[in-house]
Parts: C-alpha cells; sequence; structure tokens
C-alpha cells in the first residue's frame, strides 16, 4: 500500500497548496462592493456597518433577484447579509471583478429562499466561513446560469423579463475556475440543497477540525468539469451537457452529511460528478431513523477513484431502508482501512420487520483494487426480517488482498444479500476475503436469515493466494448458507487458500440448531488447480453438509491438498462431492466426503 499511500497524500498535499494560495491571494481584498458600472449595475445597494455588510435592493424578476457585485470577499468575523421582499424563490449574485475569499458569514433573511453565488475567476471558503441561509446555496464558477430552455444570466447586462423560473443549469464557456474549501463549515437549513460546481473542487481539513458539507433531510451536489459545457442538477442526479471534460475532486479529513440528527426528516442524495476524486481520511453519510427511503450515494466519474482511510456510509436505523450506493468510474483503489458500508438496523426490543440494507454497486472500466485490513465493501442487516442489500462489482480486474474484505452479511432473520463478482481476473491473497455471511446477533437469540448467494464470473483466472485468503460462504445461524459458484477459465487455490461453505458457532450457544451449510459449484473451461494446502471445502458442525461440484474442461489437479465435505456431532451427513474433468492428477491431496 505504501506507494498508493505515498501518492494519495502527495496529491492532496498538492490540492492543500492550491487552497491555501487561493484564500491568500484573496484574503487583501477584503470587502464586498456592488458593480457600479454601465452594463454592469443592477442598483445592488452594499451598505457596511460594522462587520456586516447589508445586501439590498438589486433586480426582482418574477420571483428571482439579481445582484451583481464587482468584489465579494469576507474576511473572519464578517457578514454578508441579503435582504429583500417576502416571496422571492431565488437570490442569484455575480461576482466580476476577480476571486472571492470567503473566510466570514454570508447569510440571507428571506423567508424559503435559494442563495446562488457565481463567480467564474474562483472562490475559496476559509476556515471560518458558515452559511445562515433560509434556502439552499449553491457557488459555481460558471460562467452564466441557465433559465429554462434558452435563457442565460451571464457575467454582463440586465437579466431578462423571461428569467422568472428557477435556475436549471451552470454554464461554463472557458476553462473552470476552482473552488476551494479549508476547515470550511458550510450548512444549509433542513431539506435544503448545498452544491459546489466549478473546475477543480478541493476540500481540506484536519483531524482536530474538519472541513464539513451538510444538508440535513436535503441533498448535496459536487460537480468538477475542465471545459466548456453545462452542469444541470435534476432530480436522478447531476448532467453535463454536452460532455466537457472532467475535473478533479480531492477531499482530505473531509464530512458530507444529509442524515437529519433531530429525526424528522430522512437524509436525502450526495451526488459527485467528476473526472477524478480522492478521499483521503474522509466521512460520507446518509444514516437515518424514519420509515421510507434513506439517500443515496452515487458517484459518477470519467477517471479514477481513490480513497484512503474513512468511509463511505448509508444506514437506516429502523423501519426505514438505507439507500444504496453506486460508483462508476476508470479505476478504484481502496486502501487503509477505506470502507464502504450500506446497513439496516433494528435496535434490540424494537419493530422487528426493519428497513432494508442499501445495494452496492461498482462498475470500473479498469481495475478495481481493495487492500489493508479493514478496507472494503460491506452489506449488513440486523435484529430484523429484512434483507442486506445486493452488492456487485464489474470491473476488468479485481483485487482483494491485505486483509481487504468484501462482505454481505446478516445478524437477524433477514437473508444475506446476494454477492456478484463480474470480472476478467480476479485475485485475493494476503489473507484477502470474499464472503456472504450469516453471523450470531448480540441479542443472544440466533437468526433465521439465510447467507446469502455468493457468484463469481472471471473470463479468465481466478487466483486464491495464501493463509486466510478465501472466497466463503458461512452460517453462524439457523439459517441455510448461501451458494458459492465460481466460474473461469483457469481456478487456483494454494498456499493456505479456500474456497468453502460451512456453519459454524463461534459463540457455542447454537448446539444442532445451526443451518446447513451451502453448496460449492465451481467451473473452469480449462483447468483447477489445488497447490499447498489450497482447499475446497464444505463443513457443517451439527447439520447437513453441502455438496461440491467441479467441472473442467480439461485438468482437475492437486497437489498436497483437498477437497472435503464434513459434518460435525450433528445428525445431518455431509454433501456428496462430483467431479467431471477430462483429466484428474493427484499428489499426496484428497477428495473425501465424510
Amino acid at each position: 500500500m505504501g506507494g498508493h499511500g505515498n501518492r494519495l497524500h502527495g496529491h492532496v498535499g498538492r490540492a492543500l497548496a492550491a487552497a491555501l494560495g487561493i484564500v491568500a491571494a484573496c484574503g487583501a481584498r477584503a470587502q464586498v462592493a456592488a458593480d457600479t458600472a454601465a452594463g454592469l449595475s443592477l442598483g445592488t445597494s452594499v451598505v457596511r456597518t460594522g462587520q456586516t455588510y447589508s445586501i439590498a435592493a438589486g433586480r426582482q424578476v418574477g420571483q428571482n433577484l439579481f445582484h451583481s457585485f464587482r468584489t465579494f470577499n469576507l474576511p473572519g468575523g464578517e457578514t454578508a447579509s441579503f435582504s429583500g421582499p417576502a416571496g422571492i424563490d431565488n437570490v442569484i449574485g455575480r461576482v466580476t471583478g476577480g476571486a472571492s475569499s470567503i473566510d466570514g458569514t454570508i447569510q440571507s433573511t428571506i423567508a424559503g429562499a435559494s442563495l446562488w453565488l457565481i463567480n467564474p475567476s474562483g472562490i475559496a471558503f476559509g476556515p471560518n466561513a458558515r452559511l445562515d441561509v433560509q434556502g439552499s446555496f449553491h457557488a459555481s464558477t460558471a460562467s452564466y446560469l441557465k433559465f429554462g430552455a434558452n435563457g442565460q444570466f451571464g457575467m454582463a447586462g440586465e437579466p431578462a423579463a423571461t428569467l422568472t423560473v428557477n435556475p436549471t443549469a451552470f454554464g461554463f464557456l472557458g476553462t473552470p475556475a476552482a473552488i476551494a474549501l479549508e476547515r470550511s463549515e458550510l450548512k444549509v437549513p433542513l431539506g435544503a440543497t448545498l452544491s459546489l460546481v466549478g473546475g477543480d473542487v478541493t476540500g481540506v481539513g484536519s483531524a482536530a477540525s474538519r472541513l464539513r458539507l451538510e444538508a440535513p433531510g436535503g441533498r448535496i451536489n459536487l460537480a468538477s468539469v475542465a471545459s466548456p459545457g453545462e452542469v444541470t442538477l435534476g432530480g436522478a442526479g447531476i448532467g453535463v451537457v454536452p460532455a466537457p471534460a472532467p475535473g478533479s475532486i480531492a477531499l482530505a479529513n473531509a464530512q458530507l452529511v444529509t442524515e437529519d440528527p433531530s429525526g424528522t426528516q430522512a437524509p436525502g442524495p450526495i451526488f459527485i460528478r467528476s473526472g477524478r476524486l480522492t478521499l483521503e481520511q474522509s466521512q460520507i453519510g446518509t444514516r437515518h431513523f424514519l420509515p421510507g427511503a434513506g439517500g443515496d450515494v452515487a458517484v459518477a466519474l470519467d477517471g479514477d477513484f481513490a480513497m484512503n482511510g474513512g468511509f463511505i456510509r448509508t444506514a437506516s436505523v429502523g423501519t426505514g431502508d438505507a439507500g444504496s450506493f453506486t460508483l462508476r468510474a476508470a479505476n478504484v483503489t481502496l486502501s487503509a482501512g477505506a470502507a464502504v458500508v450500506t446497513s439496516s438496523f433494528t435496535l434490540i426490543g424494537g419493530a422487528a420487520a426493519g428497513g432494508r440494507a442499501g445495494r452496492i454497486t461498482v462498475e470500473a472500466a479498469g481495475d478495481v483494487v481493495l487492500s489493508g485490513a479493514g478496507t472494503g465493501l460491506f452489506s449488513t442487516t440486523g435484529f430484523n426480517t429484512s434483507p442486506a442489500g445486493e452488492t456487485r462489482v464489474t470491473a476488468r480486474n479485481l483485487t482483494v488482498r491485505d486483509g481487504a474484505i468484501v462482505k454481505t452479511s446478516t445478524g437477524g432473520d433477514g437473508d444475506a444479500g446476494r454477492l456478484t463478482i463480474a470480472v476478467n481476473g480476479l485475485t485475493i491473497s494476503g489473507g484477502g476475503q470474499i464472503s456472504a455471511d450469516t453471523e450470531f446477533n448480540l441479542s443472544g437469540t440466533p437468526g433465521s436469515g439465510r447467507g446469502g448467494d455468493l457468484s463469481v464470473s472471471a473470463a479468465g483466472t481466478v487466483d486464491v493466494d495464501g493463509t486466510g485468503s478465501g472466497i466463503f460462504s458461512r452460517t453462524a445461524s439457523l439459517g441455510r448458507g448461501g451458494t458459492v459458484s465460481v466460474a473461469a477459465a483457469d481456478i487456483r487455490v494454494h498456499d493456505g487458500g479456500r474456497i468453502s461453505s460451512e456453519s459454524h458457532d463461534p459463540a457455542g450457544l447454537l448446539g444442532n440448531l445451526l443451518g446447513d451449510a451451502g453448496s460449492v459449484n465451481l467451473s473452469a473451461t480449462r483447468s483447477i488447480v489445488l497447490e499447498n494446502d489450497g482447499a475446497i471445502t464444505t463443513q457443517a458442525l451439527s447439520a447437513g453438509g453441502g455438496i461440491i461440484n467441479l467441472r473442467a474442461g480439461d485438468t482437475l489437479a492437486l497437489s498436497r491438498s483437498r477437497i472435503t465435505t464434513s459434518v460435525g456431532d450433528g445428525t445431518g451427513n455431509g454433501g456428496d462431492i462430483n467431479i467431471d474433468p477430462v483429466f484428474v492428477v493427484l499428489n499426496n491431496s484428497q477428495i473425501l466426503a465424510q
């Protein structure tokens, strides 16, 4: 992991330097000043009283109120306060005279109004930046805002009389400027939207003072582009028309959350659209406690996704469903304990029919690499009857190494979700695992949920290497273990690697109540090879053992390895072993059903 971790840290470090540079460059221009020149002025009034800039007047078109600023900079401790008539839906401010540095508070006293700040020269938010607005907040380095099909409000001229609807897109005419945030805390009211749309978007915090973007019960949009085009914010996500060159988003020690701590509103979605996304020790979450669906996290990238530590979590505690996580990228790297988690739990003594855990979908045109203890993809449900979400990974190659895990599990009466891997090649090494489990829960009562089915489809080779490495279906409850199916050109299990389905009782409390182990089905168009303590097994502690089915287009070869089905002290029987290769080669090995 070391080389990749250093590269990731260096990338975020350079982004941090860029952020600080923008803040420093703008800091000297500590003022909010209205445009007064012909062709730019919209009649905006700016009056400074002490540490507060009172912003009024402007040009009203329908329910939209437009302002034009020559400069818009706020040092720490200062406030820019927008006011206007009741009934305004959108307050829209453009900045024409250079980049903005905001280290104070942006305030709006207009009930329910959304605030749009557009500066094509760049925007930097400092560690004291705060929001005190009554609606949504959108900051962008766009050249213009689009209204409806054809209306535009750009960097010059007055708003047309037709600009009475809500803005529909951010338009970029040249190479977009950056948006930078340093330890900022930007929060919108309950149910509102927070958007940052521009060129490269850089957000940096520290372990003691995180960057925080918060939209409780609302929505967060992050979008980065690097060439002319338009960015739309639709109900289903972020669109780009026509497809501009993608930019880069880098977040370090950041938090993005849409959960409502008061528990009165379910979290909304978090949408991220960029070329490249780098997350270092950052947290993205949409947990909720209410009925209904939770917020999804959707990441759409044209380039690579790299995540070093931290987590992305959608969770439900109660009867609501957790949101889903969707990632589409070129290459994906998770390391140093980076975890994507969808989970659903009902508190002990709560309603049994809790919500579903969300789906996890990872689609990569290139490679997916998961490395390091605690790193992985996890979908789990506990203490309720609802199932865990399905997990699906589609990539050219998938590598799970050094203790990383891809796992779906249940600790209650709900079934574990299905786990599907579709790749060209799969490598599991260094204690890496892919598993679908039922687990003994903390209530002291065994669940009856069934283990999820686990399916691996590889056009090339599946390679399971090393002690602790493997593909597993495990049940520690009353439910039957899931089926393990692996189809590839070649399957290699060696040096302590395992492919297995088993029932076990880690707490020693279930006795003969354990569910049956699931079956293991392996199919190779060429060969299945086990070497140096490689093993394919089904094992039932006290129930029925699962069947092993092996089919090879050419050779089944074992060297100092084993294929076994077994049952412990219960009343069940070990499963059958069915093999169908052209050739069988055994060297100090065993194939045994007992």
